[in-house]
């Protein structure tokens, strides 16, 4: 009876880490996605318009490792000024 028990009382506490850890990777990966987006803001906020505590210079320093933001940005830019440009877009014509 008492292997039993040692064994349910493990069964329910491993089960209370696993939960406990993947509440913690879950508030982990948002704090992640909300930096993320911060960063974003701020280096990319002076080109859209937004006041922005950070320096330009600070920004232009950092803006070569945002190349891939930029193109998105750009993409998803041209996608929304014209609707038949996202089905153009599927289709290669050259």
């Amino acid at each position: 009876m008492t292997r039993s028990l040692r064994r349910f009382l493990k069964e329910i506490f491993q089960g209370l880490k696993d939960y406990i850890t993947d509440i913690a990777r879950e508030h982990v990966e948002s704090e992640l996605h909300e930096k993320e987006l911060l960063f974003t803001i701020l280096i990319l906020g002076p080109l859209l318009g937004l006041p922005v505590p950070s320096p330009v210079t600070e920004a232009l320093n950092v803006l070569p490792h945002m190349i891939k933001e930029l193109e998105k940005a750009q993409a998803k830019t041209r996608l929304a000024d014209d609707p038949f440009s996202l089905i153009s877009s599927l289709v290669d014509v050259t």
